[in-house]
């Protein structure tokens, strides 16, 4: 169903104590159920028209989340996206003015998050 244009738009796994259990085992679910305590992978269909066979690796986005969502959101945008952002030259339409004014306040964010991460 995760597939197709009509399902749902993204999958989680986690590996985690089961709420009343002490022991972790693997979990499926659409994000709305559970609070992630573990390990999580999510695998997310940008693609509103389904995901083809043919090209799965750009009509899916994944990644994994450890513990605590709020910090690994932290990591990738001060870790990989920032610097990434920051390095790129070409901003194709968008003025040097706006680039600038988009850089500052992300880095007002990521000093955010990192002040509710910490």
């Amino acid at each position: 169903e995760f597939f197709k244009s009509d399902g749902p738009p993204k999958l989680l796994f986690f590996c985690q104590e089961a709420t009343g259990s002490s022991k972790a085992k693997l979990q499926f679910s659409t994000g709305r159920e559970e609070a992630l305590t573990g390990k999580c992978m999510f695998f997310t269909r940008i693609n509103p028209k389904g995901v083809d066979v043919k090209s799965v690796e750009t009509d899916i986005l994944y990644g994994e989340i450890m513990g605590s969502a709020l910090n690994s959101f932290q990591l990738v945008i001060d870790e990989c996206l920032k610097p990434a952002l920051e390095a790129q030259e070409n901003w194709g339409k968008c003025k040097e003015e706006s680039v600038s004014h988009f850089l500052t306040y992300m880095g007002k964010f990521t000093d955010l998050l990192t002040e509710a991460v910490h």
